[in-house]
């Protein structure tokens, strides 16, 4: 029997490394109720995903973010300026990493090397992990 060597160690960014539901503070100026409608808006972001994927035609996540966010105020029936708009996606750039994570990541990387695989775009993931601080983690 052939022992397995584990050399690394692969995150997905949102959900694994950061809060996505951090995004609902930044959806407290729009939304009467944040959480709700930042689930709504992560919800139609995945499956915007999916689907253009399934279709062969790929979107920048950055793109599908906004796409799914314009979705999400109609369902709300919300009234959003520009400026809002951009206060909400740029809210993506500047996650809130799970406690844990911090604390974790040194001793993996100490064994492991550390990578991130996501369907957020490099810009996203980039600022992302510069902004909390954890982008020397990963290789």
């Amino acid at each position: 029997m052939q022992r397995l060597s584990i050399k690394g160690i692969v995150f997905d960014m949102y959900g694994r490394v950061v809060d996505v539901g951090a995004v609902a503070d930044a959806c407290k100026e729009v939304a009467p109720e944040p959480a709700a409608f930042n689930a709504q808006w992560r919800a139609k972001q995945l499956e915007y995903t999916f689907l253009r994927t399934a279709m062969g035609r790929y979107k920048d996540f950055c793109v599908i973010t906004g796409e799914a966010l314009e979705f999400a105020i109609q369902r709300f029936n919300l009234q959003v300026t520009a400026e809002q708009r951009q206060s909400l996606m740029e809210a993506w750039l500047h996650p809130t990493p799970y406690p844990e994570v911090a604390r974790a990541l040194p001793q993996l990387k100490e064994k492991y090397v550390l990578a991130i695989l996501s369907n957020g775009s490099p810009k996203m993931l980039g600022t992302g992990l510069e902004q909390t601080g954890l982008i020397s983690h990963f290789h």
